[in-house]
C-alpha cells in the first residue's frame, strides 16, 4: 500500500538545516525502511517537514516512522541539538506519480526541481548516486521525465551529458563539495575521495594540492585518480551546471 507521510522533526533556529543532520535521517530513513520490507519511492524536505513517499503495509510504515522519529531525536541528543519530535501525518494514495510529485515539490525553487540536493529528484533522473535511496524502486513503475515536467523542470536535464570544459577558476573546496554532492556525503566522508581527485585532475589541480586538501599522501592520491570513476560525469556536471552546482 502506497502511502504520503508527512514528518516533523523541530529544533528550533537549526531545525534541519545542517547537511550533515539531513544526511544522518535520510540514511536512518533507508535503513529503518529496509528493515521493515518497505519500499523508500520519494522524499522531500520542507523547512521542518519530511515528506516521504513509501509502499508498505499499514503496520511497517507506523513501525518506520516511530523508528525515524525517535532515532533521530536520539541522534540530535547525541550531538548536543536541542530537538523534539513533532506530528506526523499519513494518507493512502493510489497515483503514484502524484505522490513523488507531491514530495518533490516540498522545497519549491523558482529555478526547478533539480535546484535542490534535499529531494530524491536528482537521484530519481540520475544524477546524484547516493547510498540512502535506490531510484530502481521508482522507476519501475514509473518515468522520471513525466514527474520532471508535472514539476515543471525543462526537457534539457533529462539526460546526464557531460561538460566539455572545466569552471573558470573553481577552488578546492568548491570541487570537493560537488563531489560529495554527487554521492550524497558531506565533504569530509572518504567516499567522496575519488570523485574529487578525477574531478580535481579534470580542473587543472596538481596531485600534491589535492593531497594536502585531503590530508593524504601524493601516492594515495595516485591511486585514486588510477582508480575508475563512475560518478565523474556527474561531478563535472555539478561543477559546471548552474543548477546542479547549487550542493550542499
Amino acid at each position: 500500500m502506497i502511502e504520503r507521510v508527512s514528518i516533523e522533526l523541530v529544533s528550533g533556529h537549526r531545525g534541519l538545516r545542517g547537511a550533515v543532520f539531513r544526511y544522518d535521517v535520510l540514511t536512518r530513513l533507508r535503513k529503518m525502511c529496509d528493515g521493515r520490507d518497505t519500499a523508500l519511492l520519494a522524499f522531500g524536505f520542507a523547512g521542518d517537514w519530511l515528506r516521504v513517499v513509501v509502499d508498505g503495509s499499514p503496520g511497517e510504515v507506523r513501525e518506520v516512522v516511530r523508528g525515524l522519529k525517535v532515532g533521530t531525536v536520539r541522534a540530535a541528543a547525541r550531538w548536543g541539538l536541542s530537538l523534539h519530535s513533532g506530528q506526523h501525518h499519513r494518507s493512502t494514495c493510489d497515483a503514484l506519480h502524484e505522490a513523488i510529485v507531491w514530495a518533490h515539490e516540498a522545497p519549491a525553487d523558482e529555478l526547478g526541481p533539480l535546484a535542490t540536493p534535499w529531494t530524491s529528484h536528482r537521484d530519481l533522473l540520475g544524477f546524484r548516486r547516493a547510498s540512502f535511496f535506490d531510484a530502481s524502486a521508482p522507476l519501475a513503475r514509473i518515468e522520471a521525465a513525466d514527474v520532471h515536467r508535472a514539476l515543471g523542470g525543462g526537457a534539457g536535464r533529462l539526460a546526464v551529458v557531460p561538460p566539455e570544459e572545466p569552471p573558470t577558476a573553481p577552488t578546492l573546496l568548491r570541487v570537493l563539495r560537488a563531489a560529495a554532492a554527487v554521492v550524497g556525503v558531506v565533504p569530509s566522508d572518504r567516499r567522496c575521495f575519488r570523485g574529487f581527485v578525477h574531478a580535481g585532475r579534470w580542473c587543472g589541480f596538481h596531485t600534491d594540492e589535492m593531497a594536502r586538501a585531503l590530508a593524504l599522501t601524493d601516492r594515495r592520491v595516485r591511486q585514486l585518480a588510477a582508480e575508475p570513476d563512475p560518478d565523474e560525469d556527474l561531478v563535472r556536471l555539478a561543477l559546471v551546471d548552474p543548477i546542479l552546482s547549487r550542493v550542499p
